[in-house]
């Protein structure tokens, strides 16, 4: 199993440590194909998930400043303790008082200057929302185009085609490098896509224009997970970190992670 890095983001968090995310590829040796439906897949793990690899550099040690201000409330506080004690003319009770003021200021800045800056061990990162696509040439000259547009976006989804899909595909093998095809079902419209070896699902078919859902581009990743509706042999074996996010039971269901599946034959995924 080949394994690389292919998503690196420092991101500044309001001054605070950088956050770095890691997302890594995992390659099969054989290549693959198959059929998903990425209609019916829902996010199973909210946030940032084992996959991404989140990591925040604590700081370690606070400035020297909360040392040098703690030194300082605690100078200031002797020294009035000492003059209320000395030079306060006043009865002994009052005093006292005056001597538990002190300590308890003496206490809440010792508090002050012991906090720390207790951070996450990873950030949500807020996933934008889609643009818009701007309507062809054609379709803006329509009456009610531009009314229906600003309504419901549209979504760049490549050409849907006609295809015949039986339920159960046998495994397929393929000549070396030959595309294989895969059939994908969105909102009911089939796409019959071509993948070349070495591709993964999810790139193959944004490369073809086809708007899968996705969000690992944007610091996580739960939402390129698929389901594999028929040619389930012909994908590639679930990794590590499929296992790890999706759990073995999911996988089992024909849960998997586009953007880590390779196909060796024909395959039909949905999404909803």
């Amino acid at each position: 199993m080949k394994e690389e890095l292919v998503f690196h983001r420092k991101i500044g968090v309001d001054g605070k440590p950088k956050l770095y995310h890691y997302v890594r590829r995992y390659t099969c040796p054989e290549g693959c194909t198959a059929v998903l439906d990425f209609s019916k897949a829902k996010p199973l793990l909210p946030g940032v998930h084992p996959m991404v690899l989140a990591r925040v550099e604590k700081l370690e040690k606070q400035p020297d400043f909360n040392d040098k201000l703690l030194a300082a409330g605690m100078g200031v506080s002797l020294l009035l303790f000492l003059a209320g004690i000395a030079l306060i003319p006043a009865s002994i009770p009052v005093k006292l008082a005056a001597v538990g003021a002190l300590g308890l200021l003496t206490t809440l800045l010792y508090k002050l200057a012991n906090q720390r800056v207790v951070l996450p061990d990873a950030f949500p990162l807020p996933v934008p929302e889609p643009e818009p696509v701007e309507p062809a040439p054609e379709a803006a000259a329509q009456p009610g185009a531009a009314a229906e547009a600003d309504a419901a976006p549209a979504k760049k989804r490549g050409t849907p085609v006609t295809v015949e899909i039986p339920d159960v595909i046998p495994p397929l093998e393929r000549k070396e490098g030959e595309p294989v095809k895969m059939w994908v079902i969105l909102e009911g419209e089939q796409f019959e896509l071509e993948i070349n070896e070495g591709e993964n699902m999810l790139d193959a078919a944004l490369d073809r224009d086809v708007e899968l859902d996705y969000s690992c581009r944007n610091g996580s990743c739960d939402s390129c997970l698929v389901r594999i509706l028929a040619g389930i042999n012909n994908v590639s074996p679930p990794t590590q970190a499929e296992i790890d996010m999706i759990g073995e039971e999911e996988i089992q269901k024909g849960f998997r992670l586009s953007c880590q599946v390779r196909v060796n034959g024909p395959v039909k995924i949905l999404q909803e």
